[in-house]
């Protein structure tokens, strides 16, 4: 639209326009010259406007239509298969097993009057002949101090070796606790006899060495590990072993894969203690073996496997692409074993 212009006309006696004729002429010729450049810079001016009003009121209109679908089905993840089976609803699978060990030691807490008897070991020889000797559990050894010790289980000493009619002595080495609690028997390391064979020919000939000293022999107040300071530090060991076992999932996870939480197995394999709740200890060590197992699958093989469903039930949808999805997950049934992983799942669909 184009503002109205209003005009005014002023009257001027014709002697003083010849008066002022000459000057005028002068004013007038420069007037024309700045009008021109006037007159150009309002025209590009208005082209300027116009193109920007123009611009800034055009409105981009694009038409489409969507179309949503929405199903539950049951859906089983193999890992015996490569490729979707859209006819039994089933997408391949991955197993996936990590493994962790993990040590840590922890100071015990507890404090209690114990009586510790001392233990350490011995070599037990057979310098009598080249067959086998059998002894029985608590077997006991005698220290040149009088100083008893036994064995804690059955064990076969082996037969001598004889090599040019001499006797080569052999050997095993067997763990002993002290007959009695107390320091006094924490004994430095020595030879001992077997009192069961004295009064025989092999008294002499079967006898234990220590190359250690006996240790850990105590009465009286010290402190112990409790149930509680084991307990704890398993616990400890657990949260950090799931915690290291799902930091190398997340970066083994291959591209595109999806986990879901229900779908992983973590297992103690193995746990060992240095000491038993009560024993008499400064600190104590925990070993733990877990493992973590998980079946794994490309959620983009659950797309397909939807769409293909969707365009088989409607299809109108044959010549359309998917716009977006979303996929809710039920809680699986996992078996690890035959690689099998079965969830109930929930899709909503849009497309185009």
């Amino acid at each position: 639209p184009v503002s109205p212009v209003s005009i005014e006309v002023e009257e001027i006696k014709a002697s003083e326009l010849i008066k002022k004729n000459k000057k005028k002429n002068i004013s007038f010729k420069f007037s024309k010259k700045i009008g021109s450049v006037v007159i150009l810079l309002v025209g590009i001016l208005i082209v300027i406007f116009l193109v920007f009003y123009f611009l800034t009121n055009a409105d981009l209109v694009i038409i489409t239509q969507k179309a949503s679908w929405e199903t539950q089905s049951p859906v089983l993840a193999s890992k015996v298969i490569s490729e979707n089976d859209e006819s039994n609803f089933k997408v391949p699978a991955q197993y996936m097993k990590l493994s962790r060990q993990i040590n840590e030691n922890f100071a015990t807490t507890g404090i209690k009057d114990v009586s510790v008897k001392s233990s350490g070991k011995i070599k037990i020889y057979n310098a009598y002949s080249s067959s086998a000797q059998n002894l029985v559990a608590n077997t006991r050894f005698l220290s040149p101090d009088g100083k008893t010790f036994k064995i804690t289980k059955a064990v076969t000493v082996p037969g001598a070796k004889i090599e040019n009619g001499s006797i080569i002595p052999s050997y095993i080495e067997v763990a002993v606790v002290a007959d009695q609690p107390g320091e006094k028997y924490n004994i430095s390391p020595c030879k001992f006899t077997i009192p069961g064979f004295k009064g025989s020919a092999k008294y002499d000939k079967f006898y234990g060495e220590s190359e250690s000293a006996m240790s850990g022999g105590y009465i009286g107040e010290a402190k112990v590990a409790s149930q509680a300071d084991l307990d704890n530090g398993r616990s400890k060991l657990i949260d950090l072993a799931k915690i290291s076992l799902e930091e190398e999932l997340m970066s083994k996870l291959p591209e595109g894969f999806k986990v879901l939480d229900d779908a992983k197995a973590f297992t103690i394999e193995k746990e060992e203690y240095s000491v038993k709740a009560g024993d008499k200890a400064e600190s104590f060590q925990i070993s733990l073996n877990a493992s973590l197992k998980v079946l794994v699958f490309k959620e983009s093989d659950i797309k397909d496997l939807f769409t293909k469903a969707a365009q088989a039930k409607q299809t109108e949808l044959l010549d359309k692409e998917l716009y977006s999805a979303n996929f809710e997950y039920g809680v699986p049934r996992v078996d690890f074993e035959k690689g099998l992983l079965s969830k109930e799942e929930k899709t909503s669909q849009k497309i185009l």
